[in-house]
C-alpha cells in the first residue's frame, strides 16, 4: 500500500475531486445532470485510489444545500425563463391568427 491512513486518503481524494467536479460545472448543470457527475466523482477518486488497491464501488452526491439568496435569484430567472416562453407562443400564436385573417 502507498499510504498508511487510507481511510482520511480516500477522503480527501473524494473531497479533492468534488471540488474540481463542481468547479466545471454551472449549478443547473449538476442539477440536470446527476447521473454524469456521478460517473465522473467515482471515476476521479477511483483513479487515485486503484494504486492503493481501493476501489471506489459507489459515489453520489445525496443532498445540495444552496443559498436562499442563490435560490431566490434562480426562481427569479425561472420564471422569467417561463414568462419569455409564454410571450413567444402567444406572439406565434397572433401571427397564425393574423396570416388566417389575410
Amino acid at each position: 500500500m502507498e499510504v498508511e491512513y487510507f481511510e482520511e486518503a480516500v477522503a480527501y481524494t473524494a473531497q479533492a475531486s468534488l471540488r474540481d467536479v463542481l468547479d466545471k460545472y454551472h449549478l443547473a448543470e449538476l442539477l440536470q445532470q446527476r447521473d454524469l457527475i456521478a460517473q465522473l466523482l467515482q471515476k476521479m477518486p477511483d483513479d487515485h485510489t486503484n494504486s492503493w488497491g481501493i476501489t471506489m464501488q459507489t459515489v453520489g452526491i445525496s443532498d445540495i444545500n444552496i443559498p436562499m439568496e442563490l435560490s431566490n435569484a434562480m426562481s427569479k430567472q425561472a420564471q422569467a425563463e417561463r414568462e419569455r416562453q409564454a410571450r413567444v407562443i402567444l406572439g406565434t400564436a397572433e401571427t397564425e391568427i393574423a396570416a388566417k385573417f389575410a
